[in-house]
């Protein structure tokens, strides 16, 4: 999430349609501090709620309390006890077994990706997430088992959302981005390298090596984009994942050679990977965040 939706609001809920977890669920938590008392943790389907785990819940085995507490940490834990009136928590990493740590990040990850497009989706209309899982998020859930799989039919059966009374502006953006982020595509590839060359050919020299790289590529359609000089984007979209990869490090090697021929330099600052499914949305909100601004400018 960007700086500025930190601070909004509209951009902040829980993917569960229940305030708080209940005994013996499983959650998956962020270590934020530690304690003589115990770990405290922020759980992510509960939009970071706060939770503990006792020091007697850390772990069967002896492990220092530093390498299972690690702030930023992320685990998957099982709750022992909640206080809703007071919004005490307390949950435990030495009851939570592999077997079920492994079925509860199949669903977490689908729950994941369906939140990450319901956050896109209000920051397109303007509206709350919250208002958003009202209206249609938490009652498909409860439907079709996750939400997802309810986003995930919809690209057969449109009309699963007729029951809901969407909006028509909130319909139409929810079928493109469902239609965009979940219908089978082909990959998307990326690297970020830095390209100067300070001496004569200055310029033109890093040109000539960009050049160099697209060539490389053949008919691919591999992009370079200038973020900021001197640091540019490598993008490729391919549906073999080997063969995007070769054409990413080839092109990347080209680039090199060409501007250390003439005096320059090529510093990989991201090696070529596939971008996430995860990132892309993010990189899309960022976009969208630039066009709301913009728009806000111009009126």
């Amino acid at each position: 999430m960007s700086a500025p939706d930190i601070d909004n609001p509209k951009l902040h809920c829980r993917m569960l349609e229940q305030k708080f977890p209940n005994e013996d669920d499983l959650c998956l938590v962020t270590v934020v501090s530690s304690s003589e008392m115990g770990t405290y943790v922020a759980l992510k389907e509960y939009d970071d709620i706060q939770g503990m785990i006792p020091m007697s819940e850390l772990s069967r085995k002896r492990y220092k309390q530093t390498r299972l507490t690690r702030v930023g940490k992320e685990e998957v834990a099982t709750v022992i006890r909640v206080n809703s009136e007071s919004g005490f928590i307390d949950l435990s990493l030495k009851r939570t077994t592999p077997e079920e740590k492994s079925a509860f990040l199949t669903r977490y990850t689908k729950n994941k990706e369906a939140h990450l497009i319901m956050r896109l989706i209000a920051k397109k209309a303007d509206i709350s997430m919250e208002e958003l899982y009202t209206m249609f998020g938490w009652p498909l859930a409860k439907k079709y088992g996750t939400l997802h799989d309810a986003f995930r039919k919809s690209l057969t059966e449109p009309d699963v959302f007729e029951p809901y009374k969407i909006p028509t502006n909130i319909l139409d953006a929810l079928h493109q981005t469902i239609s965009h982020y979940m219908t089978i595509q082909p990959l998307k590839f990326r690297a970020d390298i830095e390209v100067s060359c300070f001496a004569i050919g200055g310029v033109e020299s890093v040109k000539r090596a960009l050049l160099k790289g697209v060539e490389s590529a053949g008919d691919s359609g591999l992009v370079i984009k200038l973020v900021s000089s001197p640091l540019y984007v490598l993008f490729l979209t391919l549906p073999e994942r080997q063969k995007g990869m070769e054409i990413m490090y080839a092109a990347v090697a080209a680039i090199k050679a060409q501007i250390e021929s003439e005096g320059g330099s090529c510093v990989v600052k991201r090696d070529p990977c596939v971008v996430s499914k995860e990132e892309e949305i993010e990189e899309n909100e960022d976009t969208t965040e630039d066009a709301n601004s913009q728009d806000a400018e111009d009126e």
